[in-house]
C-alpha cells in the first residue's frame, strides 16, 4: 500500500583480493526515496558477502522501477569503474482521485432559482477511493451526495446546486474527504444583473 514498506533482500559477493567499500547507493537519476538499501555502507572483506535489504516505499499507485548503484571501489582494469547494482521493481496500491473540470462556474438570472453544476470524480489508483464526506462552507452550494466508493477506474457525476440568497457574486469551495487525499475545488457564481429600466427607440 501507498505509504507501506515491503523489503527484498540482496546478496553482495566480493570476489577481489582487497576489501570491497561501498560508500552509498543511488538510483538512475540519483538519490532515491522510493527504493532504499539498508545498510546504505558498508565493507565486505575479500570472499565474504554480505546481505542487504532493498526496501520499496511507494508515494503513490502504480508501477515504480530503478537501477540502484552501490558506489563502491571497484572496476574493470583500466577503464572506467564498473559500478555493480541491482533491478528493482515495486508496485504501489492504493486509491488515487481525478476530478474535471477542477472548479465549477455557476450564473443565474434571479434570486431564488438555482444553477446546477457537474463534476466528475474518477478514481486513478488501483484501490478502492472512499469519499467520505462532501461538503462546502455555506448552504447556498449543495452536492447530491455525500459519501461513495469508486472501484479502480470508476466515475462518478457528481451535482453541486447553486441557489443565490441575493444579486451579489458568491465564492465557496466544494470539498471532497477521501482515503486518498482532501480534494478542494473552488465554486464561483456570478453577479446577478439588475434590471435598470427599459429604453425606448423611436424612429
Amino acid at each position: 500500500d501507498i505509504g507501506d514498506t515491503s523489503s527484498a533482500t540482496v546478496s553482495v559477493s566480493n570476489p577481489g583480493s582487497d576489501t570491497l567499500n561501498v560508500a552509498g547507493v543511488s538510483g538512475a537519476a540519483g538519490p532515491t526515496d522510493l527504493f532504499q538499501v539498508v545498510p546504505p555502507m558498508f565493507a565486505i572483506a575479500p570472499g565474504e558477502s554480505l546481505h542487504v535489504t532493498v526496501q520499496f516505499i511507494p508515494d503513490g499507485p502504480g508501477s515504480f522501477t530503478d537501477f540502484l548503484t552501490f558506489e563502491a571501489n571497484v572496476g574493470l582494469g583500466q577503464d572506467l569503474p564498473a559500478l555493480p547494482g541491482v533491478s528493482a521493481i515495486g508496485t504501489g496500491r492504493g486509491p488515487a482521485i481525478a476530478v474535471a473540470p477542477d472548479r465549477l462556474f455557476f450564473a443565474t438570472q434571479d434570486v431564488g432559482v438555482p444553477d446546477s453544476q457537474t463534476v466528475v470524480v474518477t478514481n486513478v489508483g488501483n484501490d478502492t477511493l472512499k469519499v467520505s464526506g462532501v461538503s462546502t462552507f455555506t448552504d447556498l452550494f449543495v452536492a447530491d451526495a455525500a459519501t461513495f466508493s469508486l472501484g479502480e477506474g470508476e466515475s462518478k457525476d457528481l451535482l453541486v446546486v447553486y441557489t443565490p440568497d441575493s444579486s451579489v457574486a458568491r465564492v465557496d469551495t466544494l470539498v471532497l474527504a477521501t482515503n486518498a487525499e482532501d480534494l478542494r475545488i473552488p465554486l464561483e457564481a456570478n453577479e446577478i444583473p439588475k434590471n435598470i429600466g427599459k429604453a425606448t427607440l423611436t424612429l
